[in-house]
């Protein structure tokens, strides 16, 4: 367990280092690095726009997934069943939403809605029937890492939407595009009206971080944790790089965000190895 501890504690520690140096490196040549690497409507930056914030509603998402087969209430199990299926559709809808402003595609809302929320019923049903299947233990699990996953989400909404009110930083693109706005450092909060800094894409992409939960939950998966490791650190470091692209962030905004995501990640690996210490269990009764 030691050895294992210490290679999670060894991943976080190396997110929050590398978020550090962007924001060191962010804090003299921000500028300059958005005037050199950007590319307006990037095709592939533009599609990981669309869907780099999945993993961090997916958590949420299973949670009230689970709580259906929990309850025995048929006004909680409507609940528990319209939440999650409501918050898939509009996941997807977001998701295409940025897909038609980059004019990658459009469709009609007329058509867009009804077969999203066709396809999300499709995924509701399709998952609840794998969850009958699962045994007690693996539910248990489940439960444990959709709540863990749901704390995850609002440390980022806790951090990312309050320091985007408050600093006001312009985009690069918007900078770009209106004369009355000008470039300010990430530390000075100017409030000029911008949502620049931080990037919330790049701190809801973190969420796929969560994935190194399994191989500590589900023993099939330990040998791949290198790999869950590698891949989940990629996928955040593509995003953070596609946004500065499109010009929607500097590096110090997405630097900034895999900082404190790697902070909320520490958290909850250290909350988890001492709940494991303890040998305690995690779970939510629904009466």
């Amino acid at each position: 367990m030691t050895r294992i501890k210490k290679n999670y504690y060894l991943f976080s520690a190396f997110m929050i280092a590398f978020g550090i140096i962007g924001i060191l490196i962010g804090s003299f040549y921000d500028l300059q690095i958005s005037r050199t690497i950007y590319v307006k409507n990037e095709i592939f930056s533009s599609l990981i726009e669309a869907v780099c914030f999945f993993p961090i509603y997916m958590p949420a998402i299973l949670l009230f997934i689970l709580l259906t087969e929990k309850t025995n209430k048929l006004f909680l199990k409507a609940i528990f069943t319209v939440i999650p299926i409501i918050g898939h559709v509009i996941m997807l809808y977001v998701g295409l939403h940025y897909l038609e402003k980059r004019e990658m595609i459009i469709v009609p809302s007329y058509l867009s809605i009804p077969a999203l929320t066709f396809l999300s019923v499709a995924v509701f049903l399709y998952v609840t029937r794998l969850l009958k299947n699962a045994s007690e233990e693996t539910l248990k699990k489940l439960m444990y890492f959709s709540i863990i996953g749901s704390i995850y989400l609002l440390w980022e909404l806790l951090f990312a939407q309050s320091l985007k009110f408050l600093a006001g930083r312009p985009r690069f693109e918007e900078i770009l595009n209106n004369s009355s706005l000008y470039f300010a450092d990430w530390y000075n909060f100017t409030r000029q009206g911008g949502s620049s800094f931080p990037s919330g894409h790049t701190a809801q992409s973190c969420a796929i971080f969560l994935i190194l939960f399994l191989p500590l939950l589900f023993r099939k998966y330990e040998k791949k944790t290198p790999v869950f490791m590698f891949s989940s650190a990629l996928y955040v470091i593509v995003t953070a790089l596609s946004r500065i692209i499109l010009g929607k962030h500097f590096l110090s905004d997405v630097s900034f965000s895999l900082f404190f995501m790697g902070c909320g990640l520490f958290l909850l690996f250290r909350y988890h190895f001492r709940h494991s210490e303890k040998g305690s269990d995690m779970c939510i009764t629904v009466e």
